[in-house]
Order: C-alpha cells, then sequence, then structure tokens
C-alpha cells in the first residue's frame, strides 16, 4: 500500500497539477517538456503598446505592385484575426501605417480609439501628398507619419519629416540592414535630417539593426528619438537579439526602446507577436520596471498618450458618441416599429432630407409622408457606424439594412447613409438625411 501511495504521488499528483494551468504554444525550437514548459513561460505583461503594425502589408502591397487599388473590405478577414491577437496580449494602443489609407481608415474606424494611423511608404514608390496628410490630420485622422521606407535623401522624405515637426506628429522611419534592406536607411543618414528639424519625434523602426555605434550615436544626440524593436525581435537568433538589446540598454536607452511587432492580421502574425513578447519577456538583464517600459511606458510618453490626457480625450469622446449612437439607434428603431413620436424626438426643427430617389422633404413633410403610408420593416438596422464629432456637429456614415414592404412594393435593400447631427440646448438633433441604394437588390 505505501509502494502504491508513493507512486501515486510521484506520477499522477505532478500531472494534476500541471494540468490546472494551460500552457501557452512556444516557438518549435523550444523542445521541453510540458511541465517546463510552465516553468520556462514569462509572465504576460499586463498591457502593451504596439508601436508597428501594418493593415494587411502582404495583400495591399500584392495589390499596389499590379497597379491595383485593394477593396478595403477584403481584408476585413485580416482585421479581425489581429484584433483577436491584440486582446489576447493586451495590446491597448496599436500605431498602424498602411500603403493605402482607405483601409487604414476603415481599420481605425472599425475600433475608435485603438490605433494611431499614417502612411506606410516603401521605398521606390509615391506616397500620399502633404495636403492629403494635412486634411486627415485636421480631421483628426493622423496620429503618425510612418513606417516611411524613402531614403533620407529623398526630396519627398524631407517634406513627411517637415510636415511631421510642423504638426508635431510622430515620424516613423525604417533603419535596418536586415531582411534585404540597404544602407540608404542608416542610422547615420538621420543626423543631417534631425538637425534641420530639432523638435522632430523620431522613431527608428527596427532599432537600427545591426548598426549599433551608430544607433546608439543617433540616441544619445537627439533626446527626442526614441527606436522599436520590431522584426528583430523574433527574425534575428535570440541570443543576438539579446545582445543588441542588452547594448542598447546599457547605454542608457531603456527609456527610449518601444516594443513593436511589425505584423498585421496576416497567416505569420500570431506567431510573430507571441515570439517578439517572449523575446523581451525572456531577456533576464531587464529589470520589470525596465521591461513595462518597453512594453508600454516609453510610448506613453513618445506618443503623448498620458493617462490623465486620454482619460479625459476618450471620456469626452466615448460621451458625445455614446449620445449620438444612442438618438441614431432611436431613430432606426422608430422607423421599425412605426413611432412617429420617437421619430419627431430625433429631428431638429430644420431638419431636411432627400431620399435614394432625389426627393426633399422638411420635418413636417417627412412626419407627414412617413405616417401617410403603411409601410412595415421587419429590419431597420445600421451597421458600420463611423461618427465624427466637429465640436456641436456630428457626422455619422453607415450602412443600412432593411427588410420589409408596403401594400405597392418590396422596400427591402442595402443603402449608404449620412446623417448630421447638431447639438442643441443640450441634445443631440439631426438636422440632414441622405442616403443612396447599394445596387439593386
Amino acid at each position: 500500500m505505501k509502494t502504491l501511495t508513493a507512486l501515486l504521488l510521484l506520477f499522477v499528483l505532478p500531472g494534476l497539477l500541471f494540468a490546472q494551468t494551460k500552457p501557452q504554444p512556444r516557438p518549435k525550437s523550444f523542445e521541453v517538456t510540458a511541465p517546463a514548459r510552465l516553468l520556462l513561460q514569462p509572465r504576460q505583461p499586463e498591457r502593451i503598446i504596439d508601436v508597428h503594425l501594418h493593415a494587411a502589408l502582404s495583400k495591399v502591397r500584392d495589390a499596389r505592385s499590379q497597379g491595383e487599388e485593394i477593396a478595403p473590405a477584403s481584408v476585413d478577414a485580416e482585421l479581425r484575426e489581429l484584433l483577436r491577437l491584440l486582446n489576447e496580449h493586451h495590446v491597448t494602443v496599436g500605431v498602424l501605417s498602411s500603403q493605402s489609407l482607405t483601409v487604414a481608415e476603415r481599420w481605425r474606424a472599425a475600433v475608435p480609439r485603438l490605433f494611431l494611423v499614417g502612411p506606410h511608404v516603401r521605398a521606390g514608390e509615391s506616397g500620399p501628398q502633404v495636403e492629403t496628410l494635412r486634411a486627415l490630420y485636421r480631421d483628426g485622422r493622423l496620429g503618425v507619419i510612418g513606417e516611411i521606407a524613402t531614403p533620407p535623401s529623398d526630396p519627398a522624405f524631407g517634406r513627411y519629416a517637415a510636415l511631421a515637426e510642423e504638426l508635431d506628429v510622430p515620424l516613423g522611419v525604417h533603419s535596418t540592414g536586415f531582411g534585404g534592406s540597404t544602407r540608404e536607411n542608416h542610422p547615420r543618414l538621420y543626423e543631417p535630417v534631425l538637425a534641420r528639424h530639432p523638435k522632430l519625434r523620431l522613431y527608428l523602426m527596427h532599432a537600427g539593426y545591426p548598426w549599433l555605434e551608430e544607433t546608439v550615436s543617433l540616441l544619445q544626440r537627439h533626446k527626442t528619438t526614441f527606436a522599436d524593436l520590431s522584426m528583430i525581435n523574433y527574425n534575428i537568433p535570440r541570443e543576438d537579439f539579446h545582445a543588441y538589446l542588452r547594448s542598447l540598454v546599457k547605454a542608457g536607452f531603456a527609456n527610449r526602446l518601444m516594443y513593436g511587432s511589425d505584423t498585421g492580421g496576416g497567416p505569420q502574425t500570431a506567431d510573430h507577436m507571441e515570439r517578439g513578447i517572449d523575446a523581451i519577456q525572456s531577456a533576464d538583464f531587464l529589470t520589470p520596471d525596465q521591461k513595462r517600459a518597453i512594453f508600454y511606458d516609453n510610448a506613453v510618453r513618445f506618443f503623448r498618450l498620458s493617462k490623465s490626457a486620454r482619460a479625459l480625450s476618450e471620456a469626452k469622446g466615448n460621451k458625445a458618441e455614446q449620445e449620438i449612437s444612442r438618438v441614431n439607434r432611436d431613430f432606426d428603431e422608430g422607423e421599425r416599429q412605426r413611432d412617429f413620436a420617437a421619430i419627431d424626438r430625433t429631428l431638429a426643427d430644420d431638419f431636411i432630407w432627400t431620399t435614394f430617389g432625389g426627393t426633399v422633404f422638411d420635418r413636417a413633410e417627412t412626419s407627414e409622408h412617413l405616417k401617410s403610408g403603411d409601410s412595415r420593416y421587419e429590419l431597420y438596422e445600421s451597421d458600420d457606424v463611423r461618427i465624427r464629432i466637429y465640436g456641436d456637429t456630428a457626422v455619422v456614415t453607415a450602412r443600412l439594412l432593411r427588410r420589409g414592404r408596403n401594400s405597392k412594393r418590396d422596400l427591402s435593400g442595402e443603402f449608404r447613409y449620412t446623417r448630421v447631427y447638431l447639438k442643441q440646448k443640450g441634445r443631440w438633433r439631426m438636422v440632414a438625411y441622405q442616403m443612396t441604394r447599394i445596387g439593386q437588390q
């Protein structure tokens, strides 16, 4: 009996204990047993800011190489996968760039306040015009300029640098000799740029690897310059990455290094993100405070996402957006239930409605038109709702899905609409509504 008990304690009990925790998958290069994996697995950071994301990089790039513009909706699957991974790894903010500003804007609008968005300009390709970026900034839709892979000697790069300094927007630049890159993006070449633009907030993507000496020199000379650890945190041997990271930290730059994944929802995103996080977590020469700084605090300072300012901004944005979203839903629900009083409460006195057929109704005519008809809807619902607020004015764009009919015809279909709201005496009311049918159903 004693022998049997001893065997149970030796073989069964450890298995029961380890079964309580599901191990996270590790890179295939780690050939360890399940219990050893649990002991080796670093704890997941509480929160992360990923300063180097792309919106469906390979698909957008392939489309552009064929002279085509990708349909934004065609990469929604990549967005869903990226959102799943960002949530899994506790990423609270992502800095997102794309060669297609349309795709980047669709991703930003899908999850408000998650992404800071900017252009991705590859070497040898023309990027967006300065005035285009300036207009995006005025609309509150430009959070970064980069990734810019254009060499610093290119006149276009100079224009982007000047705009970034003027608008006080971070400039992310490609700087690595790894993976087929050339010396055209050598850290030393950014010295004249920073001399001309002393207030420029620049960050070296890929941390200037493998040019350690020149990267350290640039960081020493320019206090507003930071570096991200993207790609090298999973795409070079772990010991080489740790040696490079250790040298940067030893030089005094633990407070100016930031985590980045250089991923964008493609098939390798999960693997690259997991290995990149693990590479920093497993660096035993870093203190917990230094790891927290690399994963989160340094990016908060560099991108000026101060807790108080961001919280205040989000609180204001949330409150206004929630109010507008509620009024917008009330209008839809009023249409579905034929609740004319509810509809009337959402409309301003000078409301104008332009139907998809081109007919224009004022508020009184709208009320009369709705009440005199016999329309019945099973479905009257908005999705892909985007809300942009300009002080006391808000513009709502969305897709409308409706299914119903009246005594004469089928009213079902899909539509795109723009609704304009104005805040009057503390209440948001609709002042204009225009809709367009999407094809023929």
